[in-house]
């Protein structure tokens, strides 16, 4: 049994069993115009992309076979965005053909800014003056 990042190897001859293990938290993303709780009005808004679906997959691959994980992430998101919303999505190819399609979600929800918010953040500056 031989063992990589995220990959484990059982050989069988001139094959093998491969697992390979996804990374389920893919960083997190800016969200334009979004608002947290707590958030101050200068601050950005940040949402963790997750993966979402099966985080393992076995296969049994030859030692000619290529696996590669091919990830679709957005550079930033716009608000509103819903906790579990589809923001990008991860392909598992094999030898260049697609096997395996898992989707990436926003991990949390994000409001979008608005008047009152605004209004309410310009007042409690005030009030600290």
């Amino acid at each position: 049994m031989e063992r990589q990042q995220g990959i484990v190897y059982l050989w069988i001859g001139e094959l093998y069993i491969s697992k390979l293990t996804f990374p389920e938290n893919f960083g997190e993303v800016a969200v334009e115009e979004g608002i947290l709780p707590g958030q101050g009005i200068d601050e950005t808004a940040e949402v963790p992309l997750l993966l979402s679906g099966e985080k393992s997959l076995q296969l049994l691959l030859s030692g000619k076979d290529e696996v590669k994980l091919q990830v679709t992430l957005p550079r930033s998101l716009a608000a509103p965005v819903a906790a579990g919303e589809e923001e990008g999505k991860a392909v598992l190819l094999l030898n260049g053909e697609e096997i395996a399609v898992c989707p990436i979600t926003a991990g949390k929800t994000v409001k979008k800014k608005d008047f009152s918010w605004c209004f309410l953040k310009i007042f409690e500056q005030y009030l600290e003056l």
